[in-house]
C-alpha cells in the first residue's frame, strides 16, 4: 500500500483563526460570569420590615401585609385571613442569557421596574432597602469590567 502524503498550508492563519475563536469563547465565558455576578447582586432581597409581618385586626388600622412569595394578605374583623396571589417572585425571576459578544440580565416581573430600576423606583422601596439593577453594576463593576476589557482586547489581538 502506498503511502498518503498531504500538506497543509496556510497553517499559520488557521492557528491565528483557531486563537481567535478561542480568544472569542473566552469573551462569552467572560460575559456569562459577569451576567451570573449581575444576577446574583440584583436578587439580593432586603430584610423583611414591618410590611411583610402577619397583622392583627384593628379598627382604622393598616390590616393588610405583602407576604413575600405570595402577595397581598389581610385580617378580617373576624380574625381570618384572606390574599391575593399576587407575587410574581421577582428574585428567582431574574435569568441571564448570553451569546459570543454580549450578555443580557433581565426579569419579566410586571412590577420589576417599580422595585429595582433607579428611575422608577417607588419611594417605598428605596426605604426598605431594594437594589436597584444601577446598584448591582455598580456594586459589581469594578470587577467585571476589567475582565470584559480584557477578553475584548485577546479577542481583538488575536483576530
Amino acid at each position: 500500500m502506498a503511502d498518503i502524503v498531504f500538506e497543509i498550508s496556510g497553517i499559520k492563519s488557521v492557528k491565528r483563526g483557531l486563537a481567535a475563536l478561542i480568544s472569542k469563547a473566552y469573551l462569552r465565558l467572560v460575559l456569562r460570569a459577569a451576567a451570573f455576578e449581575m444576577q446574583n447582586e440584583i436578587t439580593q432581597y432586603p430584610a423583611s420590615t414591618d410590611a411583610n409581618k402577619p397583622k392583627s385586626w384593628s379598627p382604622g388600622g393598616k390590616n393588610s401585609w405583602y407576604e413575600r412569595g405570595y402577595g397581598t394578605r389581610w385580617v378580617r374583623k373576624d380574625g381570618s385571613e384572606m390574599g391575593r396571589r399576587t407575587s410574581q417572585t421577582l428574585g428567582r425571576s431574574w435569568t441571564t442569557s448570553s451569546g459570543l459578544t454580549w450578555a443580557k440580565v433581565g426579569t419579566r416581573a410586571s412590577y420589576a421596574r417599580w422595585v429595582q430600576d433607579a428611575d422608577v423606583q417607588a419611594g417605598f422601596h428605596k426605604r426598605r432597602g431594594w437594589r436597584t439593577a444601577q446598584d448591582a453594576l455598580d456594586r459589581v463593576g469594578d470587577r467585571i469590567i476589567p475582565k470584559i476589557e480584557n477578553a475584548i482586547d485577546r479577542a481583538w489581538t488575536q483576530s
